[in-house]
């Protein structure tokens, strides 16, 4: 009864080893798939924040168009893409900086193209657009507005928008190309915990079988 004892104690304790590796490799593993999932997360995460530059932009192109087909038609239904993209980019450029809430000189960018735009409204877009309704109303003439076009204000601030905004996208595509390093270096951890992992406890539970086999066969032989 005393020999069967020590057998199942040294059967129980030779299992422990690889309980103990099993449960190391589960946990290495699962910090690894975490951080391959958070990796993931924030590459996600750029690539939105580019997408919504990239929409920014192309609202302040439609709002110019629409402007600019007013200012050579006159007719208010051409003013429809300036009236919509004046209405999505506040909310547009406010869930940028949303995202971008943990990087400070990014929100100040933001907040810099937000001022440019506004500008570009108030220096450019709402001068043509009152001076061109005034010529439907025969207050201004076209050479009024001509002259507010050759000035330039409108093309200067423009270009300004354009620039702050390549420049906003230009940080947010160095911080993708390092978050998908990032991305693959985690894989390849990942990898190598699993595979080395599973070699380790498939030769340590080799040994320590072995050794436990030895032990319990020499006192029964």
């Amino acid at each position: 009864m005393r020999l069967n004892l020590n057998i199942k104690n040294k059967i129980i304790l030779g299992s422990v080893p690889t309980l103990i590796l099993v449960t190391v490799l589960t946990f290495l593993a699962y910090q690894s798939i975490q951080s391959l999932v958070n990796d993931a997360n924030w590459v996600k995460h750029t690539h939105e924040v580019i997408s919504n530059a990239s929409t920014i932009e192309k609202l302040v192109i439609d709002m110019e168009t629409g402007e600019r087909g007013f200012l050579i038609a006159g007719k208010e239904e051409f003013l429809e893409p300036y009236k919509s993209g004046k209405k999505e980019l506040s909310g547009l450029l406010q869930k940028t900086k949303d995202l971008v809430s943990d990087n400070p000189a990014q929100i100040e960018k933001l907040k810099i193209i937000e001022q440019t735009i506004a500008l570009w409204q108030k220096n450019a877009a709402i001068p043509e657009i009152k001076n061109r309704r005034e010529v439907n109303q025969r207050i201004s003439t076209m050479a009024d507005v001509t002259s507010l076009i050759e000035e330039g204000t409108g093309k200067r601030h423009m270009d300004d928008i354009r620039a702050k905004l390549q420049a906003f996208k230009q940080v947010e595509s160095e911080l993708l190309v390092s978050r998908k390093l990032e991305s693959e270096r985690g894989i390849m951890i990942a990898q190598n915990v699993i595979f080395w992992g599973t070699g380790v406890i498939l030769i340590s539970s080799l040994s320590w079988s072995l050794w436990f086999a030895g032990s319990i066969s020499r006192p029964l032989s």
